[in-house]
């Protein structure tokens, strides 16, 4: 059940968009390290990300202590440019010297989306030791036209889902690219201590979807989000 109520942020322009999330991301960040803890944290896809990426790279923050996941994937090889985290180590990662054993990959080399999420699901649980679902500390979530978030799609199976943490799923024929993909569900995304969507250039829809109620979940996907700890910046 959907609960609270989600803080909207308003920006000027994607620069702008891309400082407010990373203070909010160097808070969260630092909090966690100042009680001892490795912070968890999952980044989505996309380009929309891209600048957030750039200002986070200007941030002091101690990476090694800092484990990175996927929120989602395309069922595309590592090399192409569509690969989400193709984008992510290129315009992030590479640059931070996150140590391999802290960044958790979505591998796309498996046979099909299913068997890579049964293994990515089978990381996280082994990573958070037994804690169910795992609890990140971060989830970074982004929005398209259609209301979707993660790949989690209109009218997907997957948005009553209530047992799955990781799964293969196929979007619409209309989606760019329209390949298969590997994505988060709502369990395991609301199950986080915090949630940011970062959706510069798309504030009315934003600003709409931060407030829709859960049962406008099959129609626009991001209404299934969880409304407390949840920050919009549009």
């Amino acid at each position: 059940m959907i609960t609270g109520k989600a803080e909207i942020i308003r920006s000027s322009d994607a620069l702008d968009a891309a400082e407010k999330a990373a203070d909010i991301f160097s808070s969260a960040a630092m909090q966690s390290f100042e009680s001892g803890k490795i912070f968890t944290v999952a980044f989505s896809g996309g380009k929309t990300p891209l600048p957030f990426f750039k200002v986070l790279l200007h941030r002091k923050l101690d990476w090694s202590r800092i484990a990175v996941f996927q929120v989602d994937e395309r069922f595309v090889p590592q090399d192409s440019e569509d690969n989400n985290f193709r984008m992510l180590y290129e315009n992030l990662l590479s640059q931070t010297g996150s140590p391999d054993s802290l960044i958790f990959r979505m591998k796309t080399e498996f046979p099909d989306p299913d068997s890579a999420a049964a293994e990515y699901e089978k990381n996280l649980k082994d990573f958070f030791a037994g804690v169910e679902p795992p609890v990140f500390d971060f989830i970074h979530l982004g929005m398209g036209d259609d209301g979707h978030t993660a790949s989690l799609f209109p009218d997907s199976p997957l948005l009553d889902d209530t047992v799955k943490l990781i799964s293969g799923t196929m979007p619409p024929e209309i989606s760019k690219p329209a390949v298969r993909r590997i994505t988060m569900t709502y369990k395991l995304i609301n199950a986080a201590r915090h949630r940011l969507f970062l959706v510069s250039g798309k504030a009315a829809l934003g600003a709409k979807a931060a407030v829709l109620p859960e049962l406008w979940k099959q129609r626009f996907p991001a209404a299934g989000i969880e409304k407390s700890n949840t920050t919009w910046v549009l």
